[in-house]
């Protein structure tokens, strides 16, 4: 992951140009923009975690997922099989699961699986919120500028600098294939 603690990478965007007219005044503004850089970034970054073992009593049929949720990648049952996707909500076969949102969080739906057991998986999380600036973002370093730029290119366009928001809406793209690339190459694709 990045090496760059938020506050080296506020330095790096203050050096820049555009940042004269961007208007960004504080680091907590600094803050909030990387913070939907992440957001925006969550397909690309891929980062993946173990799902917290679900205890299925066999009654209750939805099961809080973490709060980092973002997409499941894999469920399998103690004998690890997978568990597939229901293709209508209400399916009866084969038996699996279906993720709602619930709006304040995500559900994890188990419908017709009537007996206790356990299931295990892996899913896609959001990286965690920059909260100051001496923490280092969850990007690959290659592509710790994506931050900056989508900052920058956010701030100029609240200031109605259209043409320069658009330059750097470019080079945050250039700085999103880098990170899409570094996360591929990581997994071994």
């Amino acid at each position: 992951m990045g090496k760059s603690t938020a506050a080296q990478l506020i330095a790096k965007g203050q050096a820049e140009n555009a940042y004269n007219n961007s208007g960004i005044t504080s680091p907590s503004t600094w803050l909030d923009f990387f913070n939907d850089a992440l957001r925006d970034l969550v397909d690309d970054l891929n980062i993946q975690e173990v799902l917290p073992t679900i205890t299925h009593d066999g009654t209750v049929r939805e099961h809080d997922l973490p709060t980092d949720y973002y997409s499941l990648v894999l469920f399998n049952d103690a004998n690890n099989n997978r568990i597939v996707q229901r293709r209508n909500y209400d399916q009866q076969y084969p038996a699996g699961y279906w993720v709602l949102n619930k709006g304040s969080k995500y559900v994890i739906d188990l419908y017709n699986f009537s007996f206790a057991q356990t299931f295990t998986g892996l899913y896609v999380r959001y990286a965690a919120d920059l909260a100051s600036t001496s923490d280092t973002p969850e990007v690959p370093s290659v592509g710790e500028k994506a931050l900056i730029y989508y900052a920058i290119s956010k701030a100029l366009n609240n200031n109605n600098q259209m043409g320069q928001a658009k330059e750097y809406e470019g080079k945050y793209e250039s700085e999103r294939l880098k990170i899409r690339t570094a996360a591929s190459r990581a997994r071994g694709i």
